[in-house]
């Protein structure tokens, strides 16, 4: 590899961490849109007849890692669109932190 090609790889890794940077706010939002899609799953839980409840014991455990993975895959998602380049708008960035559990289910569901 020469020079001019891992001075080229440097520069889009750090144009990817300056956009990141810049648009910080918009993370926040989507992540704001996991903790909303986290509510929402834990109230459809409430929900539920009783019968078809987990047990306690099980349900700690979904609970706390719904608590950590929703939010952070509606952040990794937004992060991708947007060291893709492409613009997003607030509101935008809300609907794909809310929405973003149901994106990656339909592409792995080929």
């Amino acid at each position: 590899m020469s020079n001019y090609e891992s001075a080229q790889i440097i520069l889009q890794q750090n144009s990817h961490l300056l956009i990141l940077q810049q648009n910080y706010h918009l993370l926040g939002v989507a992540l704001f849109g996991g903790f909303v899609l986290y509510g929402f799953k834990i109230a459809d839980h409430f929900n539920r007849a009783p019968e078809d409840k987990m047990p306690l014991s099980k349900y700690w455990f979904y609970a706390l890692s719904l608590f950590f993975v929703l939010p952070l895959l509606g952040v990794c998602v937004t992060a991708i669109y947007l060291m893709n380049g492409d613009g997003l708008s607030t509101i935008l960035s809300f609907q794909v932190g809310l929405t973003s559990t149901f994106f990656l289910l339909s592409m792995c569901a080929c």
